[in-house]
């Protein structure tokens, strides 16, 4: 568990938006490293490593990036899809503002 905290607090630091695991997600990295016999570690470099551009895009957008069980499973959809409601909040503010 606190492999998994150290891996958030290094990623938060170098994206600049908080990043967390919730508890599923940390069930799951946990069972897969002992599955697969590898460390915990090297579990949450490989699902933070697929995040890396998508940090970049909503690091303006969001202060806190929480990584659920899909998140894990489906990195990409599941970062695709943030991305769009971060950027459609974004939109319906700004149109807000214009009104």
């Amino acid at each position: 568990m606190q492999d998994i905290w150290l891996m958030e607090k290094k990623y938060t630091k170098l994206y600049d938006v908080r990043i967390r695991f919730d508890d599923d997600a940390v069930d799951s990295i946990i069972r897969q490293a002992f599955e697969q016999k590898i460390s915990v570690d090297d579990i949450c470099e490989k699902i933070l490593e697929s995040y890396q551009q998508g940090l970049k895009l909503i690091n303006s957008k969001t202060d806190e990036l929480v990584i659920t069980l899909e998140g894990i499973k489906e990195p990409t959809e599941y970062l695709n899809k943030l991305i769009k409601q971060y950027f459609s909040q974004s939109d319906q503010v700004t149109n807000n503002q214009e009104a």
